[in-house]
């Protein structure tokens, strides 16, 4: 996708802009303590040992990949966001086992 004007092609799309952004700037200074705290309140709460865990608004997957690390292989994750740009790039930083991005 590009462009925020009908058929202009030369800009790139907002949404590349806008991961971009996120990957470099908010998510160490802002998300990153967020999600270590997150997953850390998740897995004292939770306690889950099997099961599915769907996260929401999971954007360049810094929590998914806590997540992934923190949980037992027996959970099965789920991911998802509004914005696909966040979700294939949280799929191409992966994580250490399998994670469903949606």
């Amino acid at each position: 996708m590009t462009s925020s004007a009908p058929g202009d092609q030369s800009r790139p799309a907002l949404g590349a802009a806008i991961v971009c952004y996120f990957i470099w700037g908010i998510v160490p200074l802002v998300f990153q303590a967020y999600a270590e705290d997150l997953v850390a309140r998740v897995v004292s709460i939770a306690g889950m040992e099997s099961g599915a865990l769907l996260e929401v608004a999971a954007g360049t997957g810094v929590v998914t990949r806590l997540l992934a690390a923190a949980l037992p292989p027996e959970v099965v994750i789920t991911a998802t966001d509004l914005v696909p740009g966040m979700l294939e790039r949280a799929a191409r930083v992966g994580t250490a086992r399998p994670v469903t991005w949606e």
